[in-house]
């Protein structure tokens, strides 16, 4: 009876892929464990608490320090149904334009020394809205871009004479160079390792299936 010995010859290609694979994603999870172990120390220093993932409640409010010379004050207001307006920092009209309104009381105080933001922006977005009823938070950002950079470990405050928001509002944060910041964290990654490990780390973090 005649007999026929098996042929590899499409299985070794197959056994190859499969092997190249399994290398590329061993070098992706190294890789992404060396950038994760330089930058635990940081995010446990510098991540606050998962404010993020939970629900938002009105009234909610703080001071971010997005860069050395751009802070972002946020605040949780809400609305009843329309035509209602919003209960607080009602700056946009019915067209969806920023009206802005006085600026001139709000005050930067860095280190106890007064500063006078260079310009605004605004921005709202909806935080929370239920299908079943209604209960609508509203997340505001107030953005002010100053004209002299905050230096690292300085204390900031906003303040204004209460026709923005209460003067009892309390808008403080420290400039903390490990504070956590998306941007600045992607500038760290590519001052210390060069634009490529950053455009490196994001090809290995698109690893898929092909």
């Amino acid at each position: 009876m005649d007999t026929q010995a098996p042929c590899f010859c499409s299985a070794a290609p197959a056994c190859g892929y499969r092997s190249s694979r399994a290398r590329n994603a061993a070098r992706a999870c190294f890789g992404i464990s060396l950038i994760a172990f330089w930058l635990l120390p940081s995010a446990k220093a510098a991540i606050p608490a998962a404010a993020d993932i939970q629900t938002p409640h009105i009234g909610d409010h703080a001071l971010h320090i997005l860069s050395p010379n751009v802070l972002e004050l946020s605040l949780v207001n809400t609305k009843d149904p329309d035509p209602a307006r919003v209960d607080s920092w009602d700056w946009v009209n019915d067209n969806q334009e920023f009206v802005s309104p006085d600026f001139s009381s709000v005050r930067v105080i860095v280190n106890g020394q007064v500063a006078r933001p260079a310009n605004f922006g605004f921005k709202r977005r909806p935080l929370y809205a239920p299908l079943l009823y209604w209960d609508l938070r509203i997340g505001n950002e107030l953005y002010l871009q100053l004209t002299n950079g905050i230096p690292d470990g300085a204390s900031v405050q906003v303040t204004n004479d209460g026709s923005l928001w209460p003067t009892n509002l309390s808008f403080v944060a420290v400039a903390d160079p490990l504070r956590y910041n998306p941007a600045e964290c992607n500038a760290a990654i590519q001052s210390r390792f060069g634009i490529e490990t950053l455009r490196a780390l994001g090809n290995l973090l698109c690893l898929r299936a092909r």
